[in-house]
């Protein structure tokens, strides 16, 4: 009985780094990881606004998260959204870290 649960977790064991090496650590910098992110970042840039707001008005009151955190979402906004169009229009290049 032990025999086969021996056998099978050094099988699992032997997928797993097969599997590994299929998939290189520098695979997470690919051309479709950074489409990926760009889209994210397009999409999800708008949700900036909502959490700034609540983060200021967390930390410093009511007038500075409708003020300020209003303010600061934008900005966010802005810049997750202009990051996202730049690296839709450069995933087919590498990234170089």
């Amino acid at each position: 009985m032990k025999i086969p649960i021996i056998l099978f977790i050094l099988s699992v064991a032997g997928a797993s780094a097969w599997a590994d090496i299929q998939d290189p650590p520098m695979n997470d910098y690919g051309p479709t990881r950074k489409l990926g992110r760009a889209l994210s970042n397009i999409l999800w840039s708008v949700t900036e606004l909502p959490d700034t707001v609540c983060k200021i008005n967390d930390r410093e009151g009511n007038a500075a998260g409708t003020t300020y955190g209003f303010v600061k979402g934008v900005g966010r906004v802005v810049v997750r959204t202009a990051n996202g169009v730049y690296e839709l229009l450069t995933f087919p290049f590498p990234t170089f870290n």
